[in-house]
């Protein structure tokens, strides 16, 4: 089982490293905590908020502008 995460992680290792790697990575990770935020809001009543918002803005910024781009991520 560890050999068999071992060689996943240098696999994905790998394909961060290609061109748009980095990019496919930080959609999935916007796209992750808009996710989260909208599971929050259903189920509390209470919002958690990051400290510094435009953090989460900029994630967004982010999402949007590799999902507008053709033939990326």
């Amino acid at each position: 089982m560890a050999d068999a995460t071992a060689d996943a992680i240098a696999k994905i290792a790998a394909a961060i490293r290609q061109p748009g790697g980095q990019e496919a990575v930080n959609l999935k990770v916007a796209e992750k905590a808009v996710e989260a935020y909208g599971q929050l809001a259903q189920k509390n009543n209470t919002m958690i908020v990051p400290g510094n918002m435009s953090e989460v803005s900029a994630l967004i910024g982010t999402a949007m502008t590799l999902l507008k781009k053709p033939g990326q991520a």
